[in-house]
């Protein structure tokens, strides 16, 4: 031990007054710790049991050892006074002696300070006078005690919360009246009860309340313990118990405090989903989200963000907001202004890490947490490149729609405002767009036939209750004759709603356009198609009973006498005829090629190419398939296209030819081993006469472009893997 032992006075009432036992058998330890302590302490080294009179007890190993129980005794007579026990020791702690064997009373420990020696004054010093500060402490306590239990009793039934003190058998004893009416119960009911009696508790609720009692009572503190219980008029109420073990008339107990916090819960439960439908917004939105403190850095980014920016969260997190701003841009004034304000919105030019600029338009809102200021960002540079594009579109189109034939028209959903017409309708009903403006249907209507005018109005009538009701049977069409200062003419009128983003209809535009002379033209073709049906019907009739005469004669006469016919002379007779049934054959072929496709349906491509190829003289030609797709075509055109195809290939590569069909990406192909078309000439392959054999018609290839076209195809000729033709016909869709 070295030093000067001066112990610190906490109040004046320590030093001098208090009086320390020594059990000390050490005999250097017990005469310096004497010596040391005498001249601040009353100092008494006797080791009988007789504690009367002592304030702290010091006590080595074989003297705790030796006094245990008179030192127990002393402490439990005390109590609740503290009676120090100090344990000096030049050994580390025995088994006897860890802290878990000394004896517990009333939840202390029998040695409260363990001091190693060797040891300084001053440090004895302050630990005996904490220890001692602790006793007078301890001792005002208790002449406070009995002041607090009077107390208890007033406390207990004013305070606001509900309070029921438990026994040691789970005994209600004490209830006050914010308990008695929280279990809709009066105190005479209650007391002497237990929980169990209670239909205010469920049984899990009391087995909480029995347990945290239990445990105060043990010595150990119960705090914020959650609960939930039901009231008489099944209203759920969330509560806070605190629990202390108490002794109230020299019976111990423990005290139940309920601290209702249902209102708290609730709220802390609304901004719990308020917190929750802030984040599902935030990630969720499609606009650019960022939280941004107080000097302008951001804290938290969306994935918007962060794809408009061009940086990930992290990278993003800590940056200023002015980093992001163009050269001369005022942050400060501006981040200022919006702190102040309160909100902000407008457009905002942002500039990306890589240099990029972006249009965006935003609006700002502070402390939406506190510290935290959201900002939304929407990037319009696309829309506002669009609004120019527009702009400039908009000019073009009434440039254009100014100096078109036929009459451009803008109207609003209900057809009540005219918002544009182009100046050519003056020609259609010599009025100019402002003299009609107020009703344009009405200046057309009253320029109609009576038959016309009422479709007209039925037609226009149907049509605004379709767009009312979101126009989804748009575009909508219609025609009628009108008097023009021309005389009368046919018109053409179509109408097409223009939507918002939304869906809604926010214009209907259309054309007015002079049909009489397409009209006029489309009488005359069909005169000329029904001349043309009448030439085929001539041509298959009238021409080809003479051929079959030339033919069948010729036949005749072989068979009569085949010595003295010229067999050369009648050979050149059938050939002639034949050529003339294949032109006519290929002639009624191209006259029909206009008609409408009436015989679509589904069915397997090979079994049209096998019934193709039967219909064909092949003579010793082959034929090699590779087919395994279903189409949606005419079946009888698409046959004439494979017959033609294998025609061409045997007339151009002789009967010995190897024909080859397959598919290949969206469409098929016909292919032969032949000399094949030369690249000059494949250009010219389609177009009708055209061949490179002189005993070709040279319309079979024209009819199979025919084909292809009446089905939306497309053919192309190519040189085949065997340098041979190949034909290529795309934009098949196989079902």
């Amino acid at each position: 031990m070295t030093g000067e032992f001066d112990p610190p006075l906490a109040d004046g009432s320590v030093s001098g007054e208090s009086s320390l036992r020594l059990l000390l058998s050490h005999n250097r330890n017990r005469e310096l710790l004497a010596d040391w302590l005498a001249p601040s302490y009353q100092i008494s080294t006797g080791d009988g049991p007789d504690f009367d009179g002592t304030d702290l007890c010091l006590v080595d190993d074989e003297g705790f050892l030796t006094a245990r129980e008179s030192i127990q005794d002393w402490k439990e007579a005390e109590h609740p006074r503290f009676a120090p026990v100090v344990l000096i020791t030049e050994q580390p702690l025995s088994e006897d002696l860890e802290p878990e064997a000394w004896a517990d009373i009333d939840g202390l420990y029998v040695v409260d300070e363990v001091v190693s020696m060797p040891t300084e004054k001053s440090v004895l010093g302050r630990r005996l006078e904490n220890l001692l500060e602790r006793r007078f402490l301890s001792d005002r306590l208790a002449r406070q005690y009995e002041r607090s239990e009077q107390r208890f009793a007033s406390l207990f039934h004013a305070m606001p919360d509900a309070a029921v003190v438990l026994d040691e058998d789970a005994t209600m004893d004490y209830v006050n009246d914010a308990f008695c009416a929280t279990v809709g119960l009066e105190r005479e009911a209650i007391l002497g009860e237990s929980l169990e009696s209670l239909s205010t508790f469920d049984a899990a609720t009391i087995g909480q309340l029995q347990d945290a009692a239990a445990r105060a009572m043990a010595g150990e503190t119960v705090d914020d313990l959650s609960i939930v219980f039901g009231t008489e008029d099944d209203d759920v109420r969330h509560a806070e118990l605190s629990v202390r073990d108490t002794t109230v008339a020299d019976k111990r107990g423990a005290v139940l405090v309920f601290h209702d916090v249902t209102e708290r819960v609730e709220r802390e439960y609304e901004l719990e989903e308020s917190e929750r439908r802030f984040r599902s917004l935030f990630q969720s939105s499609k606009d650019a989200l960022l939280l941004a403190d107080d000097d302008g850095r951001y804290v938290q980014a969306n994935e918007a963000a962060t794809n408009l920016f061009g940086l990930d969260r992290d990278e993003l997190r800590g940056r200023s907001v002015e980093e992001f701003t163009p050269a001369g841009y005022d942050f400060e004034a501006v981040w200022e202004t919006f702190l102040d304000q309160g909100s902000m919105q407008g457009e905002f030019e942002l500039v990306r890490p890589d240099g990029e600029h972006r249009i965006t338009e935003f609006v700002a809102t502070t402390n939406v947490r506190p510290g935290e200021h959201l900002s939304s960002l929407r990037d319009v540079t696309e829309r506002r490149e669009m609004q120019r594009e527009l702009a400039q579109s908009e000019q073009r189109f009434r440039e254009i729609a100014n100096h078109v034939r036929e009459v451009i028209w803008m109207v609003t959903p209900d057809a009540s405002e005219l918002l544009y017409m182009s100046p050519s309708v003056e020609d259609l009903i010599g009025q100019t767009p402002d003299e009609i403006r107020d009703d344009p249907a009405s200046a057309f209507a009253e320029r109609m036939p009576e038959d016309d005018r009422t479709q007209f109005e039925e037609w226009l009538s149907t049509t605004l209750a379709d767009i009312a009701a979101g126009g989804e049977n748009g575009p909508y069409h219609t025609e009628f004759r009108l008097s023009s200062p021309d005389g009368t003419r046919w018109i053409e009128l179509d109408a097409y709603p223009v939507c918002d983003e939304a869906g809604a209809v926010e214009r209907v535009v259309g054309m007015l356009d002079d049909i009489t002379e397409t009209n006029e033209r489309e009488r005359e073709l069909e005169r000329q198609n029904e001349q043309l049906e009448e030439f085929a019907n001539i041509v298959s009739h009238d021409l080809r009973n003479p051929i079959q005469i030339i033919q069948s004669r010729a036949e005749m006469l072989r068979e009569r006498d085949r010595e003295s016919v010229d067999s050369e002379s009648i050979s050149a007779i059938r050939n002639a005829a034949g050529r003339m049934d294949e032109l006519i054959e290929d002639l009624l072929s191209l006259s029909r090629q206009g008609e409408a496709l009436d015989d679509i349906q589904v069915f397997d491509l090979s079994s049209v190419v096998e019934d193709a190829w039967n219909l064909v003289e092949t003579g010793e030609a082959t034929l090699q398939t590779d087919i395994h797709a279903t189409v949606e075509a005419d079946s009888n055109r698409l046959q004439q296209l494979f017959e033609n195809l294998f025609r061409n290939a045997i007339e151009h590569a002789g009967p010995a030819v190897t024909v080859s069909v397959g598919t290949r990406l969206q469409g098929f192909y016909v292919a032969d081993d032949g000399p094949g078309i030369p690249e000059e000439h494949r250009e010219s392959a389609f177009e009708s006469g055209f061949s490179t054999n002189e005993g070709g018609t040279g319309y079979g290839l024209h009819i199979v472009a025919d084909i292809v076209e009446a089905h939306g195809w497309s053919i192309e000729v190519t040189e085949s893997d065997a340098g041979g033709t190949r034909f290529d016909i795309t934009g098949v869709e196989f079902v």
